[in-house]
């Protein structure tokens, strides 16, 4: 699937198309065309000459498509509010033809909250990271930043909600951590305009 992405960006197609699509980009009936010989080779060979074509299909593309899919990933993966599992759990179809004014609506409402919520707690997150570098919390911090940066590499271009799952808690943390910031910051304000 990282190789439909890249070539979905690559191509200015549609993410979401491209990770629906489940195309094994190293079928037999594809590699065969490059090897006249395939019909004699073990089956070892033939799997050996698929994964180096997935190997040379995914290195085959230049770097602008390996930013800019990696960007959407992060952005999937850190801003994206699990929506798409809200929307399946209450029955609305998330498509873009074929529904009326009013449940075009509630997806818009439901999608607005949801990535609201994430964004919001992602921003707290950015404050109780600045908290930890400032009191010089490191081993704490690499805790955090480390299993965060972890679970976005291993899911490399596709960045979903749902690959979140292991980083939730660290990313709590530090939501938590931000809101205790934020609310102390604005109390010492308080403070010093009442004196």
């Amino acid at each position: 699937s990282h190789v439909n992405i890249l070539q979905a960006q690559r191509d200015g197609k549609s993410l979401i198309d491209s990770r629906v699509e489940n195309l094994e980009l190293a079928s037999e009936e594809i590699v065969r065309n490059f090897h006249s010989e395939w019909d004699s080779l073990p089956e070892q060979e033939k799997r050996h000459r698929r994964v180096a074509y997935s190997y040379e299909l995914f290195g085959s593309f230049d770097l602008e498509t390996y930013i800019r899919a990696g960007i959407f990933s992060a952005v999937g993966f850190f801003v994206s509010g699990g929506e798409g599992y809200l929307l399946s759990a209450l029955n609305i179809a998330d498509t873009e033809d074929g529904i009326s004014d009013q449940e075009a609506k509630r997806i818009f409402v439901l999608k607005t909250v949801t990535r609201s919520f994430t964004i919001l707690t992602r921003a707290l997150g950015l404050f109780g990271l600045w908290w930890l570098v400032v009191n010089k919390h490191f081993k704490f911090l690499t805790i955090c930043v480390g299993s965060i940066s972890y679970f976005v590499v291993i899911h490399g271009f596709a960045g979903w909600s749902r690959f979140r799952i292991g980083v939730e808690i660290p990313l709590l943390v530090l939501s938590t951590l931000g809101t205790s910031y934020v609310l102390a910051f604005f109390q010492s304000k308080k403070s010093t305009d009442n004196k």
